[in-house]
């Protein structure tokens, strides 16, 4: 099976697919709230969570991206990403960051390597303290993108993930990313 190097979503497809799957964010009036098209308002029971099983480069690395939007007029900063759970044991860390780009340039769904290479605009910023871009910007959008390595034959990964933020410096929230971000072994699915 041959292994896709990169994969790329239009901005338009991932809003056909959020509405498809009623992920479209809560309905928050004029609170300040972090919102993403792969986040429903209440996650689905983990049956259904998405899944992306990676296939690793000759660096071992994937970078999953996460589109992630803030909804409201106060000011989100992201505190924190973190695993809900994980699956496996052959996996590693490598690094996160949030990344706004043009959305004409599509989001990242999996890609080889930490960091990816970028598209044309892109500006990374760290992770805690990252402010994502508004989700009435027609421009641009942001995604958490979380860069994973497989470390031995058994692969392994995310299962989900929790994205902490605060909202003008103070109040903590969180939302649940219902999407497995995995490198693929024994323990996860055959390479």
């Amino acid at each position: 099976m041959p292994r896709p190097t990169a994969f790329w979503a239009s901005a338009l497809s991932m809003a056909v697919l959020g509405t498809l799957t009623g992920c479209t964010g809560p309905e928050v009036g004029d609170a300040t709230t972090l919102v993403s098209s792969d986040a429903p308002v209440q996650p689905p029971p983990e049956d259904y969570w998405s899944q992306y099983v990676a296939v690793p480069g000759a660096s071992a690395s994937t970078t999953f991206g996460v589109t992630v939007c803030t909804q409201g007029p106060g000011v989100v900063e992201i505190t924190d990403v973190r695993p809900k759970g994980t699956k496996g044991t052959d996996f590693a860390l490598v690094g996160i960051r949030l990344v706004t780009f043009r959305k004409d340039k599509g989001s990242t769904l999996a890609s080889d390597d930490f960091p990816p290479q970028a598209r044309a605009g892109d500006v990374a910023h760290s992770v805690p303290g990252s402010t994502p871009s508004s989700c009435d910007d027609l421009q641009v959008s942001s995604e958490v993108q979380i860069g994973l390595r497989k470390t031995g034959p058994g692969g392994g990964g995310w299962a989900g993930a929790i994205v902490q933020y605060t909202v003008d410096g103070s109040e903590s929230r969180s939302i649940v990313i219902p999407f497995r971000m995995l490198m693929c072994g024994s323990e996860t699915e055959r390479c």
